[in-house]
C-alpha cells in the first residue's frame, strides 16, 4: 500500500473510533446521567479512543503480509534470515515493521507524557494529593516512555541488519 494511501486509511480508523466513542459517551450520558453532558469529557474519550484506534491499526500488517508475521518474528529475535525467503515479500515485511515503528518511538511516549502531565495537574492541584505521589507517576510515565523509545531504536538498528542481509542475499 502506498504510504499517502495508508496515511488516509489511519486517519479513517481514528475518525471512527473518535466518533464511536463520542457517540457511545454521549449516550450514555444522556440515557444513564443525571441529564447534563460533559462535553468536554466526550471530547476527551473520543480523542483517546481514536488515538489507541491509530496505535492498533498501525501495526497491522496488510494481508499479504500476514504469512510471515511468525517467521519474521523469529528472525528479528534471533538477528538472521531464515535460509528460504521469499526476498520480495520479506522486504515488504520488514519495512512495513520499520514503519509502524513510529508508534512506540513518537506516540506512544507523547501519550504518556501527556498523561504523565494530566495525572500531575489532577492529583496535585484537584485533589491536594502530597507531592511523592505526583512524582511517582509522572516518573514512571516517563520511563515507560524511554523505554519505548529504547526498544524502538534497538528494534529498528535489527530490521536494518535483517535488510542488510537480505540485500546480501539478492546480490
Amino acid at each position: 500500500m502506498r504510504r499517502t494511501s495508508r496515511r488516509r486509511a489511519l486517519g479513517i480508523v481514528f475518525a471512527l473510533a473518535a466518533g464511536w466513542l463520542a457517540l457511545v459517551a454521549w449516550l450514555a450520558a444522556t440515557l444513564v446521567g443525571d441529564g447534563e453532558v460533559d462535553w468536554l469529557e466526550i471530547a476527551a474519550r473520543a480523542a483517546l479512543g481514536g488515538v489507541l484506534a491509530l496505535m492498533v491499526a498501525a501495526v497491522i500488517p496488510p494481508k499479504r503480509l500476514q504469512a510471515v508475521q511468525r517467521p519474521l518474528s523469529g528472525a528479528i529475535y534471533r538477528g538472521r534470515l531464515p535460509r528460504d525467503v521469499d526476498p520480495e515479500l520479506w522486504r515488504a515485511a520488514l519495512e512495513h515493521h520499520r514503519g509502524a515503528l513510529w508508534v512506540w518511538r513518537w506516540l506512544l511516549p507523547l501519550l504518556l507524557g501527556v498523561s504523565a502531565v494530566v495525572c500531575a495537574v489532577a492529583t496535585f492541584f484537584l485533589s491536594g494529593g502530597p507531592l511523592g505521589a505526583v512524582l511517582g507517576i509522572g516518573l514512571f510515565l516517563a520511563g515507560v516512555a524511554a523505554g519505548s523509545r529504547i526498544y524502538a531504536e534497538r528494534r529498528g538498528a535489527t530490521l536494518d541488519d535483517l535488510l542488510v542481509q537480505l540485500d546480501e542475499r539478492a546480490g
